[in-house]
């Protein structure tokens, strides 16, 4: 154990002796302030976005204690059950993830067993409380953007404000636990990358040692500033963090760059726990091109997007780093057991089938069907709706034996790592990884 210590604040220094040491305060506004749309936090807020493009909000109520029993939960949640979906990310890092839909500002509940009933409980609090939080927020982009934030849709009356659009549009929301690799490597455990969307909203990472939360200013998240310098951002206390995307370059001003970020989970301790909401493009906004968001999606998602399309998500050539952004596939499940096989992220028992039966990752009604193509893309088949985080395990995905010639009521092929790499990260890479 001493010798991994050692090994690991090895590792603590290398990473921060990347950020060459350096920290940076995030500038922070009052929910209140925001609220009112004074001149003064107007001039300075949009000073900040067009900046280095973070912001924190502080003076939540009761935000502290909200968001205390939403990562805590969360954190024995994912202790006591097995049906979280997990990854393995590149520097053996594992991360556990429950993702849900948020409609407007109406987030969904996420869908969990009745171990979790904490966490449910907790979580719904955190979302109304970010909704809230969220409607300041877009009010005060409202004024600093003005008409400037008007966006075209395809077939009907242009989308007015910054606001009116995200309040018609579909969103992602996630938690993570991240347990850090044993292994010590130089490898990032999110390489660098900038969100597609519009903004996003998260809440910085909470460690947990020996199952409780451990107060600790070594998170190893970096940022890269408007001038190319690479920060550790200082968050002020109990307060929610909004970051440009992509997408705001796009649909709004192209001199809001979007912030460029990366994460190495600190290995000194055992648990990492994040929460965050990605506001993305209304589907009928006109993305690039003639081409509405939800249609850049549907191509990418079913496979048939071009090169040139695929390079529409991700603004190219960054300025900040230098280097081609190109998307990342979420890694499947690692199943190494002989009598084990992948389904719906997740390593389940191997059945034998008979002669005329294949084993197939599907519920029980046949509505909803999870494949894993030979390109090593999966997808759902799904009769009604698939997104990543909506149908989670539990909602009766399991390996079955099943008649060869049986499909799904319908088919609406999805791929699940497209959709979460293309539309959550771009990530800064001289490579495709």
């Amino acid at each position: 154990m001493k010798s991994f210590l050692f090994a690991a604040s090895l590792a603590v220094s290398a990473f921060r002796a990347n950020a060459e040491g350096r920290t940076y305060q995030v500038p922070s506004f009052s929910v209140s302030d925001l609220a009112i749309h004074g001149s003064a936090t107007t001039n300075e807020l949009k000073d900040a976005l067009y900046g280095n493009g973070i912001v924190a909000v502080t003076g939540i109520e009761n935000f502290d204690s909200i968001q205390s029993e939403a990562v805590k939960s969360y954190h024995q949640c994912v202790f006591a059950n097995d049906n979280i979906k997990s990854y393995e990310l590149e520097d053996g890092t594992k991360r556990s993830s429950l993702g849900v839909e948020v409609q407007g500002n109406n987030a969904l509940p996420f869908e969990v067993s009745s171990d979790c009933s904490d966490f449910a409980h907790a979580s719904s609090k955190l979302q109304t409380s970010v909704s809230s939080v969220s409607d300041a927020f877009l009010s005060s982009l409202d004024a600093v953007f003005g008409s400037r934030a008007t966006i075209k849709r395809k077939n009907a009356e242009e989308y007015t404000s910054i606001s009116h659009a995200l309040m018609s549009a579909n969103h992602l929301e996630h938690f993570h636990e991240y347990t850090a690799s044993k292994s010590t490597n130089s490898l990032e455990s999110v390489d660098w990358h900038t969100d597609t969307g519009l903004l996003i909203a998260f809440t910085p990472g909470v460690f947990f040692d020996d199952g409780k939360v451990v107060k600790a200013d070594d998170d190893l998240f970096f940022v890269k500033l408007s001038n190319g310098e690479t920060v550790r951002p200082i968050f002020p206390p109990n307060s929610l963090v909004f970051m440009v995307g992509e997408a705001m370059g796009k649909l709004i001003d192209s001199k809001l760059a979007a912030v460029s970020h990366s994460l190495k989970v600190n290995p000194v301790h055992d648990k990492r726990v994040w929460y965050g909401r990605m506001f993305l493009p209304p589907a009928d906004a006109i993305f690039a091109e003639g081409m509405t968001f939800g249609e850049f999606r549907h191509e990418i998602e079913s496979g048939s997007a071009s090169a040139h399309t695929k390079s529409i998500g991700c603004s190219g050539a960054h300025d900040v780093v230098g280097t081609v952004q190109h998307r990342r596939q979420l890694q499947e499940p690692n199943c190494t057991l002989a009598n084990e096989t992948a389904c719906w992220m997740q390593c389940q028992e191997t059945l034998d089938c008979g002669s005329e039966e294949e084993l197939r990752c599907i519920n029980e009604e046949r509505t909803i069907e999870w494949v894993l193509s030979s390109d090593g893309a999966d997808s759902c088949l799904d009769g009604v709706e698939c997104r990543v985080g909506v149908h989670s395990p539990n909602r009766g995905l399991e390996l079955r034996c099943v008649n060869a010639n049986s499909s799904p009521s319908s088919s609406l092929p999805l791929s699940l790592w497209t959709m979460a790499a293309a539309l959550l990260l771009c990530v800064v890479s001289t490579t495709l990884v």
